[in-house]
């Protein structure tokens, strides 16, 4: 009786040690889960690893998680404070405003249009609502109404945005490639002016291709790489050779490329106005329209020679108005571009 009193009292124990490394690994569980969750909330935030998977409905468009109240870029002059509204034209020149808000809190917008009619804008997400850092709105509609979401994208790499100052282009096979801006790991230190300092690091323009319009996989290697501090690539296809226009601040560069792929640095066709966006035109010549007296445009026919200049959208004296982006629809034009005011302390805030 004595010894299986014993091996009770030893069943009893296996137990109840048992029971306590479950509580421990539970509560274990629940710290490093907990300290996680913290960590990702207050530390993680420009940094956090990215979880891209594509939308297993690419008809429906949602944001990943909610967007951002304060400033999450602490960034006066940034995206936060910019929003995306629509003009329209008649003759593809000279546009006039509708007011009316496209996209809140989203900067940098491009539009393209499918072969079925359906627009896409994609942009820079001022407020955080999308793991790549980019958003998508869609309409089928000729642009009256609009459904909004994030920007799926599969890559290899793990920042928390993939890039930003997306350009993208309809591709012969139907495919979209969406050209993007993808900064050096350091950030780069501001002269008095609040002009960047290149540290030497590169800076690149990457690209991603999409059947949907939505979910895009990026392509290996690198458009152009520079360790100047260009942005906003805008690229299309005149004749036989594929351009892409950097700005570097009010400066324009242009670089070719044969296959739209790899690009060679050309030279500057322009000191005094940039971010642009080059479109065709119907008489088969190619408008490109830039930052510059609120919006202007001009006309070239080879990529490099750029005349007859106009205004063709005129800023207010309280108003930024830049990021060009125009699309024909029917008989008709539309405009999409970013809108902001200056403030008091330096920065832009939302026009109201």
């Amino acid at each position: 009786m004595e010894e299986i009193k014993n091996i009770d009292q030893a069943k009893n124990l296996k137990t109840n040690s048992t029971k306590k490394i479950i509580i421990i690994g539970f509560i274990a569980v629940l710290i490093i889960g907990g300290g996680y969750f913290l960590a990702n909330k207050f530390l993680f935030k420009k940094e956090e690893a990215l979880n891209y998977q594509p939308a297993q409905d690419s008809t429906k468009l949602a944001f990943d998680k909610e967007g951002m109240i304060n400033d999450p870029f602490s960034d006066l002059n940034g995206p936060f404070y910019h929003k995306v509204y629509k003009a329209t034209s008649k003759d593809g020149i000279k546009f006039t405003k509708t007011n009316e808000l496209i996209m809140d809190k989203a900067s940098v917008p491009d539009v393209v249009k499918l072969n079925d009619g359906t627009l896409f804008i994609y942009a820079v997400d001022g407020a955080q609502r999308s793991n790549s850092g980019l958003m998508v709105a869609r309409s089928k509609d000729d642009g009256k109404t609009w459904e909004q979401g994030s920007l799926q994208v599969k890559t290899e790499r793990t920042k928390y945005s993939i890039g930003a100052d997306p350009q993208a282009v309809l591709l012969d096979d139907g495919k979209i490639r969406l050209y993007y801006l993808v900064f050096s790991d350091t950030k780069p230190p501001m002269d008095e002016t609040g002009k960047p300092i290149p540290t030497g690091e590169k800076q690149k323009i990457k690209s991603a291709l999409s059947t949907d319009g939505i979910n895009f996989t990026e392509e290996e290697g690198s458009r152009y790489e520079m360790t100047e501090i260009w942005t906003d690539p805008d690229v299309i296809k005149i004749g036989s050779k594929w351009f892409m226009y950097l700005s570097e601040g009010s400066k324009n560069m242009a670089l070719t490329s044969t296959d739209g792929m790899s690009f060679t640095l050309e030279k500057a066709i322009r000191t005094d106005g940039a971010i642009s966006k080059t479109i065709k035109t119907d008489d088969n010549k190619y408008r490109q329209f830039y930052c510059k007296n609120g919006i202007s445009s001009a006309v070239t026919t080879d990529g490099f020679i750029f005349t007859n200049e106009v205004v063709s959208l005129e800023s207010a004296s309280n108003e930024i108005l830049c990021d060009p982006t125009p699309v024909k629809v029917d008989n008709k034009w539309l405009m999409f571009y970013k809108a902001a005011q200056p403030r008091q302390d330096g920065g832009q805030k939302p026009l109201q």
